[in-house]
């Protein structure tokens, strides 16, 4: 069972294989992984007498707890309240997939690597291999010219975005072992492969032109290598700066009426992304005002976004499957909870930024870092193996 976790993490774009559940929905390899591996979590924790010890975990982690617990208690009454919305299976599915069973393996995960049952140096390491696979693959599709209608690599996602939010992670973990190479505690890698990887890494995020992905991982960067004789400094300003980055992104979310209207947006003029997120989050503040209690439902997004088109000028994206913001995700589609759940969230991992005192922990929050700055532009945990990295990096 402990060593499925090594496996798991390696093939988390396996979620693209997708099973009929006899003409009543689709489940996709992942989620029965996770289902698998859970199960044996449950019977591990009862046949091995470890519920005590669970139960301590759960209880010195209830300021975690408490947050994931509004989110999902906000998703879940949002989706009950929407389900005649849309396919009542799509909602549930999201809940499944994006929450529900990356949480509870987060969770698990976390409990045994403080159990020393398993190795987080390991789950790193498969996960570093698995991007840098991807990596090679997104190459490849480049040389062979099979790229987006505006030649970005894609590779087998369903767009660049969703892409280098897979790959940044895996290279900001190979930047980490690079720094760290004099300490073979932590890998076993040769310089040589590194060097390789990481450029393999490189090439593929560039090839991405994701803009929102190469602020965020220039943050994470950043953050990875900031000085020792300057950390206290880190310390005092990261997490002030998120919050002041989510606060301005929220006033700019809020003001893109005004923003498109002193724009002059002509919806006859080709459309760059910047124009499309503009009138996405236009769209977003006029659902929030006229849903802001318990939002649209989990997955419903896209639909009602188009029941809106009534209100303004032809829209430059009709494919929205979700809002393209963290913040402005969890009140949609979890109402005024999830989005009070993911402030509170923000609020005590605060205490995380205040105590990297190993470099291990110093990566970790890197990546956290780069999920929320690219997260003010798009959404990272709405993707079956972006979700799982996402809740764990938080989780850990």
């Amino acid at each position: 069972m402990l060593s499925s976790i090594y496996l798991i993490i390696f093939l988390l774009p396996i979620y693209l294989v997708q099973f009929n559940l006899f003409g009543k929905g689709t489940i996709n390899l992942l989620d029965i992984l996770l289902l698998i591996f859970l199960a044996s979590f449950g019977y591990y924790l009862f046949e091995n007498a470890h519920r005590q010890s669970f139960k301590k975990f759960l209880s010195k982690n209830g300021k975690l707890l408490l947050p994931l617990s509004i989110i999902l208690t906000g998703f879940l009454t949002s989706y009950l309240a929407n389900v005649t919305l849309t396919n009542w299976q799509d909602g549930l599915g999201i809940l499944k997939s994006f929450l529900l069973l990356p949480i509870f393996f987060a969770l698990a995960i976390s409990f045994l690597i403080q159990q020393k049952k398993i190795s987080l140096i390991k789950i790193l390491k498969s996960y570093f291999l698995s991007s840098v696979i991807l990596a090679s693959g997104s190459i490849f599709y480049f040389l062979l010219g099979i790229t987006t209608y505006d030649n970005r690599v894609a590779l087998f996602f369903n767009s660049p975005n969703s892409l280098v939010m897979y790959l940044i992670p895996g290279f900001l973990i190979g930047s980490w072992f690079l720094k760290e190479i004099k300490k073979q505690k932590f890998h076993s890698y040769p310089l040589l492969f590194l060097i390789i990887a990481l450029l393999f890494l490189a090439t593929a995020i560039i090839l991405t032109q994701s803009l929102g992905g190469w602020m965020g991982s220039g943050g994470a960067l950043i953050f990875l290598f900031w000085p020792k004789k300057m950390r206290s400094l880190r310390k005092k300003i990261t997490y002030p700066l998120i919050i002041a980055l989510s606060l301005l992104t929220l006033i700019f979310i809020f003001t893109s009426s005004f923003i498109i209207s002193k724009m002059g947006y002509s919806p006859f003029i080709t459309p760059s992304s910047y124009d499309s997120r503009l009138v996405i989050y236009q769209v977003g503040t006029k659902i929030i005002a006229d849903h802001w209690l318990q939002g649209i439902g989990p997955g419903n997004f896209q639909k009602v976004y188009l029941d809106y088109q009534q209100y303004f000028l032809p829209y430059p994206q009709w494919a929205v499957p979700h809002p393209h913001n963290l913040l402005l995700s969890f009140w949609l589609e979890a109402g005024f909870l999830g989005s009070l759940g993911f402030w509170l969230l923000l609020w005590n991992l605060r205490i995380s930024f205040r105590k990297f005192r190993t470099s291990l922990g110093v990566l970790v929050g890197s990546i956290m870092l780069y999920f929320l700055i690219h997260g003010l532009v798009d959404t990272p945990f709405w993707k079956n193996d972006l979700a799982v990295i996402f809740w764990l990096i938080i989780i850990l």
